[in-house]
């Protein structure tokens, strides 16, 4: 079964997702201070890269200034780190995913309509929205990339985002169980690309989390890490990579590979790191 996928979260929201897909452009002006403002879907690379974002005007007259002129983009290098200890988050992860799409940015999975799974964090609860993945990662830790990054992407009652980072590294010897079934699953999309197919079986979240007792996290309040680059959002990067194999990554990377926004300056951002013995 699929279905056209025209969810105004997904038009508007990532944002969170990313995108190495194709780019088209339409027409070219001249801006009022001389920088040229193209109409034009956003990418990764040239004249519509991460650069040049907060020119851009999308096909639907959307402006993307934010991109350029936000004090606290994401995403950035987690270095020195103001140590707190903080309450742990509240994971309370069902297996509740429904649908997946190839939307030309990334692969996401869809938490269904009736989504239980969320987080709580600062007194504060966040119901999942979805998952997806760059590759590689975006964030860097001490100045290095990992192979993969994935994305849980949580709304709260009053709209607000929170994201939880998890980075994924090669290597390992023993495939990842939980992240094999996903990775699976993407394949739902082949020959689908831009529709929502259904999953052959549900995604327990649990399972992309590291270890119980290694979840401690980077916290910081930065931004959507594609257009419209909204600022506000609560990041919680997992400290704890996880190991997959060489293999595992040979498959994320074929569908995308380098749809990571380059690392912002930290400006205006605080970043913490939770010190706290995790759940």
């Amino acid at each position: 079964m699929k279905k056209m996928y025209l969810s105004p979260l997904f038009v508007a929201m990532f944002g969170l997702t990313a995108c190495g897909g194709t780019s088209s452009s339409s027409t070219t002006d001249a801006a009022a201070d001389g920088h040229a403002t193209h109409t034009s879907t956003w990418s990764y690379e040239g004249w519509n890269g991460p650069t040049y974002w907060g020119d851009l005007i999308g096909h639907d007259g959307t402006l993307y200034p934010t991109c350029g002129t936000g004090t606290t983009q994401s995403p950035i290098n987690l270095t020195a780190a103001d140590q707190q200890a903080l309450t742990n988050i509240t994971f309370n992860y069902t297996n509740n995913t429904d649908t997946v799409i190839n939307n030309g940015h990334t692969v996401q999975v869809n938490a269904s309509d009736t989504a239980t799974s969320s987080i709580t964090v600062d007194g504060k609860t966040y119901k999942v929205l979805q998952v997806h993945f760059h590759s590689p990662s975006e964030h860097e830790v001490d100045g290095k990339l990992a192979d993969a990054e994935f994305h849980i992407v949580h709304q709260a009652d009053d709209d607000s985002l929170a994201v939880v980072g998890i980075l994924l590294n090669g290597g390992a010897s023993t495939e990842n169980a939980g992240y094999a079934s996903l990775i699976t699953q993407f394949a739902e999309t082949k020959g689908h690309e831009y529709s929502e197919v259904n999953l052959t079986s549900a995604i327990d979240f649990n399972d992309l989390l590291p270890a119980a007792g290694s979840r401690a996290t980077y916290r910081y309040t930065g931004s959507l890490t594609t257009p419209p680059c909204s600022e506000n959002v609560k990041w919680h990067v997992m400290t704890s990579a996880i190991d997959v194999t060489d293999a595992q990554i040979t498959a994320l990377k074929e569908y995308f590979d380098g749809n990571n926004r380059p690392v912002n300056a930290i400006d205006k951002h605080v970043l913490i790191q939770d010190t706290t013995a995790a759940q």
